[in-house]
C-alpha cells in the first residue's frame, strides 16, 4: 500500500479504538481524539481548527469486515 494512503499508519499503537484528528491530509500530526467522533472534532474546533481530518483508528487485534453490498446470484 502507498504510505500516502495509510492514514492510520502510527496511530494504532497509542489511539486504536478512537476517532483521531489531524489538520490535513499531508499533515498527520494528532491535534484531538476521542471514543466519541463529535467530541474529538469539537476539541478540533476548540483548538482554531476549521476543516480538520477526522480518522477512525481500528483495533489492530480485531478484523473488521465490511459488507459493500454487491449482490451476487447463485445459479
Amino acid at each position: 500500500m502507498d504510505k500516502s494512503l495509510n492514514l492510520v499508519e502510527g496511530l494504532e499503537k497509542v489511539h486504536y479504538g478512537k476517532y483521531v484528528v489531524v489538520p490535513s491530509f499531508s499533515d498527520r500530526h494528532v491535534i484531538a481524539y476521542d471514543k466519541n467522533p463529535l467530541r474529538a472534532l469539537k476539541k478540533a474546533e476548540k483548538a482554531g481548527y476549521e476543516e480538520p481530518v477526522l480518522i477512525y483508528v481500528p483495533n489492530p487485534k480485531i478484523p473488521h469486515y465490511y459488507f459493500c453490498g454487491l449482490e451476487r446470484r447463485i445459479a
